[in-house]
């Protein structure tokens, strides 16, 4: 079943990225030395001089966390700048081929590892609880019924990080029971107008289902501002075709999946994830409907129209 449509979806994360900028990210990595100086500087002069009643290892926290932040600036910075050398090199290397520079593609496949995003979000969520405790801490010692309001700001922040921690358990119990998945390319890349060809198999069996839907979909971000005027990412699916396998069964064993669908012949639809305008690109879902915690997963997939020249996304 095939849907053309570009109503906004939810639930998505940006993939998106703007061309390396040489002088931004110089500019990132000066703007981030002052973040991992302060940071620093509060990791020496505590142990050394500080006298105030405020908790130590709040304070190192608190300069934990700007010192943090500084290097992840920082390397964020330095790896941009290597990614501007890599895009030219590239570009003489693959002067046909502008997929090679549009995103860090794996030729062979793609994998979806829900070990990989429990990680994060762990890693995360606990960056995020650190940020939070000389606020909670300020909130218990002071007393929570003197600063109402800032108590209910605070409890929000920590739902949010209750959240991350929640969904990180659920990816872990994916990871258990499914382990990761993977899908391996008929071709590289894929093109508007073709067949698409794929075999999906997992790690481990994925055992009893009533229902198993594979989805592919074309996914655009744009930009825009909310209520306030600041600017934020939004999805919309302007393609998405369903192959749903009605029929329950039982997966005993791990197997391959040959999965064929046909691609439309609209070339505006083409991948560009490395863009100054709106990102797109396609992905392939699979989730099946077991007992317990179903399995799911998603697969970026390079799909691309023909004749696309490699300046057009050099620049």
């Amino acid at each position: 079943m095939e849907k053309q449509n570009r109503s906004p979806v939810r639930g998505r994360s940006s993939r998106g990225r703007g061309p390396s900028s040489l002088w931004g990210s110089l500019f990132l990595f000066v703007f981030s030395l002052p973040f991992a100086g302060v940071g620093a500087a509060v990791l020496w002069i505590v142990p050394r001089f500080d006298k105030t009643e405020f908790p130590w290892p709040f304070k190192f926290m608190f300069g934990g966390i700007f010192f943090g932040v500084g290097v992840l600036m920082a390397f964020g910075a330095l790896r941009s700048v290597y990614q501007h050398y890599q895009r030219k090199s590239l570009a003489e290397k693959y002067p046909n081929q502008p997929w090679m520079l549009d995103y860090d593609w794996d030729v062979q496949g793609a994998i979806d590892s829900p070990a990989k995003k429990t990680s994060n979000l762990i890693i995360g969520g606990l960056a995020f609880a650190a940020f939070m405790v000389p606020f909670n801490w300020l909130i218990v010692s002071e007393g929570a019924w003197k600063f109402v309001f800032p108590a209910i700001v605070v409890g929000i922040f920590d739902c949010i990080v209750l959240f991350l921690f929640g969904l990180a358990g659920y990816h872990l119990i994916q990871a258990f029971k499914y382990g990761s998945s993977k899908i391996r390319f008929g071709k590289f890349p894929f093109f508007l107008g073709e067949t698409m060809d794929l075999e999906w198999t997992t790690e481990r069996p994925i055992g009893a289902f009533s229902r198993i839907n594979i989805n592919l979909c074309c996914v655009e971000e744009f930009k825009t501002r909310d209520s306030d005027g600041d600017s934020k990412t939004e999805f919309r699916e302007i393609y998405r075709q369903e192959l749903p396998i009605e029929q329950a069964g039982v997966q005993e064993s791990v197997v391959t999946l040959p999965i064929s669908l046909q691609l439309p012949d609209q070339p505006p639809l083409g991948t560009k994830i490395t863009t100054l305008e709106n990102a797109r690109y396609w992905e392939l879902e699979i989730h099946a409907d077991t007992p317990g915690v179903d399995y799911s997963a998603v697969f970026l997939v390079p799909v691309y129209a023909k004749l696309v020249s490699a300046s057009a996304l050099a620049n």
